[in-house]
């Protein structure tokens, strides 16, 4: 059975620097980044892939970096070697909700 958790975070770093910060998080602590959707400069939701026994460590050094709710009781409580997958969405509190990305235009 797929485990799941949903967690929340917010930061009040830039968003850009938010984003490198996090991402090198997940990567030097087991975890895996599986898909990502933008919404505007407002919020992030990632879906990860973490190792069960790694969960705890995970939610620890992301709260050390931002706010994080969410972590579920059961989790980390295991040897499994299962993975546990994470929906994580994070809101950086910075944000104005005008971000428009340029997308250049290809000849042809």
């Amino acid at each position: 059975m797929l485990k799941k958790q949903y967690w929340e975070g917010v930061t009040n770093k830039g968003r850009t620097e938010a984003i490198n910060e996090i991402k090198d998080i997940i990567s030097n602590n087991s975890g895996s980044i599986i898909s990502f959707n933008r919404f505007s400069d407002m919020a992030l939701s990632l879906m990860l892939e973490v190792e069960a026994n790694k969960v705890n460590i995970l939610f620890d050094i992301l709260n050390k970096y931002m706010t994080v709710t969410g972590l579920s009781n059961e989790s980390g409580n295991t040897n499994s070697m299962q993975d546990i997958t994470v929906f994580f969405y994070i809101t950086f509190g910075k944000s104005t909700g005008d971000l428009s990305i340029e997308i250049p235009q290809v000849p042809g």
